[in-house]
């Protein structure tokens, strides 16, 4: 990988040199190709209540299934990555940046800003901030919100949850993935 940081991937470039700690299947889907496809299975549980529900809907939250396929297909361009998730037909999508050395994630209507960090050999996204369209939104109402990538059983697996007080449980969603030939 080049040194100038225009030819880094946008997770190379956040996670510094630790990104090369990294097994390899972690560093294929963060490298700096176009445009990548990946597939797998997942467990998705959405919070219930009316109030998890509606904030579910409105940031295109995937639904309940104990057993669902799920692909990602992630587009790079210069500014960025797009990512679109879909969870057996359901569409995800979100954008993400580089500002200031964090991540930042556009879902919906709401940005969040993660540190990622690279530990037992996986990365860890930290949240560090929230905003509801240009709104601030306190750190405190996002209690359980966490997201992790590792290996589990030589394949690359995920585990986003996030949770808000009041509320609950929001979304969670744990896998596997595989590069989709």
């Amino acid at each position: 990988m080049s040194n100038d940081t225009t030819n880094k991937s946008l997770f190379a470039r956040i996670l510094g040199a630790p990104f090369r700690r990294l097994p390899a299947p972690l560093q294929a889907v963060h490298d700096t190709r176009e445009h990548k496809r990946f597939s797998g299975r997942c467990r998705v549980e959405r919070g219930r209540g009316w109030i998890a529900a509606l904030l579910a809907s409105a940031a295109r939250l995937p639904h309940t299934n104990d057993d669902v396929s799920v692909t990602i297909a992630i587009d790079r361009a210069t500014q960025g990555e797009t990512w679109t998730r879909n969870f057996g037909g359901h569409i995800m999508r979100s954008t993400m940046w580089e500002k200031s050395g964090s991540l930042e994630e556009k879902v919906g209507l709401t940005t969040l800003t993660f540190d990622l960090l690279v530990a037992d050999e996986g990365i860890v996204w930290q949240l560090r901030r929230a905003r509801l369209m240009f709104l601030p939104v306190p750190l405190a109402l996002f209690v359980g919100t966490s997201a992790t990538e590792c290996m589990i059983d030589g394949r690359y697996s995920f585990d986003v949850r996030a949770g808000i007080v009041g509320v609950g449980l929001l979304i969670h969603y744990q896998g596997w993935l595989a590069e989709h030939e």
